[in-house]
């Protein structure tokens, strides 16, 4: 789900757009709702087939207490692959697959040390226990762990990706590989050579928030060689810069680096060189509005109202989905908070979008209903071809 800092961040930039315009009728079709989820999930298109990582959090190892962790599902049933027990204590986990070389795909999922179901008291507090929740509070250093794997069952890790300075936290990170050698001349100009590059919703104590991370290796190696970037002359949320509870991508084919996140919307902004002051939000407008402001078609016989067909197929069988159905049915009056965005190439040339949709936002007096859930939308074209999209 949406994280603190998201619900309270704003990016003054979105409020030029007085003129909201439906970019979702033009860039991807509405697919229905793929399943239940509370907190932040990735698509993953790993050896040929539809995967869906979430993050959890309920009793877990290893002492079966409540604690986060990460799990793998397949898309098309819901069926559990994988539910790493090192990831136990881990939260905001984002996943991306690294297709770089061709018949050795590689799974990487990162994630923040905070264990947010933990909020036992006396050593865990409100918002729970670890590493990022101590430097919420002021008190130590957080850290962004990886954990990889070849074949999403048996996984590798966590490894201490990022260590970040004191009064530092990050709850939602996202990561994107960059499609070109590392040790080619860096470019942009002004950056070291990179495989990949990370965008942290980082709460910074008394300064601006969003940070950004190159992987400044060769080897497709993600656990390591990470470099934060300057945050008074790189990163992106300030005026006229990306949206918060970030997904980033690299398109090689117009050299731009792309970060799609939000709150209340999902937006996509996109630089050239990672700068503060070369961020562009799309000319079309929000990618995704969501139901509350009434600006599309929520009503109960709409696309966003149905069950995506063929998608988690176990989760909503016999009325198994927790209730999920009466929020489909009373997304105009229920559905405040559009987040947790993230997307992948997929089969059929095809980009596998989903966001949350929940009541997260909604006013003190808001007496429906608190769940939530992904909605899935399906893009024409492969991921850097959808994005290029939204800046023709």
């Amino acid at each position: 789900m949406l994280s603190r800092a998201c619900v309270s961040a704003v990016v003054a930039s979105l409020l030029c757009l007085t003129a909201p315009s439906a970019a979702w009728e033009a860039n991807f079709k509405h697919a229905g709702a793929l399943v239940g989820a509370s907190l932040e999930s990735s698509p993953l298109y790993f050896q040929g087939t539809m995967y869906l990582m979430q993050s959890e959090r309920g009793d877990f190892a290893p002492d079966g207490k409540p604690h986060s962790f990460f799990c793998v599902y397949l898309m098309a049933t819901g069926e559990t692959v994988s539910c790493p027990p090192a990831s136990s204590g881990f939260a905001f986990a984002s996943a991306i697959i690294d297709h770089t070389v061709p018949g050795d795909e590689v799974a990487w999922v990162f994630a923040s040390a905070w264990d947010r179901a933990n909020s036992s008291p006396p050593d865990c507090r409100p918002w729970g226990c670890g590493a990022c929740a101590n430097a919420s509070r002021g008190e130590g250093s957080c850290y962004v762990a990886a954990f990889s794997s070849r074949d999403l069952v048996t996984w590798a890790g966590p490894f201490v990706a990022i260590s970040l300075p004191p009064n530092v936290t990050v709850p939602n990170v996202g990561v994107g590989f960059v499609s070109r050698p590392g040790n080619v001349p860096p470019l942009p100009p002004n950056l070291p050579a990179h495989q990949a590059f990370m965008a942290l919703e980082a709460g910074v104590k008394g300064g601006r928030g969003s940070l950004l991370a190159v992987n400044t290796g060769t080897d497709r190696n993600l656990s390591t060689n990470w470099q934060l970037l300057d945050w008074a002359t790189h990163g992106t949320n300030h005026a006229g810069s990306a949206p918060t509870c970030p997904s980033a991508r690299f398109n090689p084919k117009d050299g731009y680096y792309y970060v799609m996140g939000g709150g209340d919307n999902v937006d996509v902004a996109r630089s050239a060189n990672l700068s503060l002051d070369s961020w562009q939000l799309s000319s079309l407008g929000h990618v995704e509005q969501g139901c509350v402001y009434g600006l599309e078609d929520c009503s109960p016989s709409s696309a966003v109202a149905q069950i995506a067909p063929g998608y988690y197929t176990g989760y909503w069988a016999n009325g198994t989905d927790h209730g999920d159905r009466d929020f489909l049915s009373n997304l105009p009056s229920w559905q405040f908070s559009t987040n947790d965005v993230d997307f992948c190439s997929g089969p059929d040339d095809q980009t596998y979008f989903i966001y949350g949709m929940c009541a997260q936002t909604a006013p003190k007096n808001f007496t429906g209903k608190s769940g939530n859930f992904y909605q899935l939308g399906l893009g024409t074209g492969q991921e850097g071809d959808w994005l290029a999209s939204y800046f023709p």
